[in-house]
């Protein structure tokens, strides 16, 4: 066991992240779930994995949960992703 001791303001702490992140999961989970919204092209599929082509967005900034956040105009030098089907 360790020899580090936890302080009251310490675990007071972890306990307010785990409640916080509790509740996002319980309350808010639509809004975590950020999955399949970016526009992407086809360019293959094969039986197990197929290749995408992500193009920059065209919009200056985009809503991200009550926030608007500004699109990165820079970009990666190829910008595909293989994924798994």
């Amino acid at each position: 066991m360790s020899d580090r001791k936890l302080r009251p303001a310490s675990i007071r702490r972890a306990a307010n992240r785990v409640a916080t992140n509790a509740r996002k999961r319980l309350f808010e989970a639509e809004s975590l779930v950020q999955a399949g919204k970016t526009p992407y092209e086809l360019i293959y599929q094969g039986e197990i994995a197929q290749l995408r082509y992500y193009p920059p967005l065209s919009e200056t900034s985009i809503t991200v949960g009550d926030s608007e956040v500004k699109v990165e105009t820079s970009s990666h030098r190829i910008p595909l992703v293989l994924t798994s089907l």
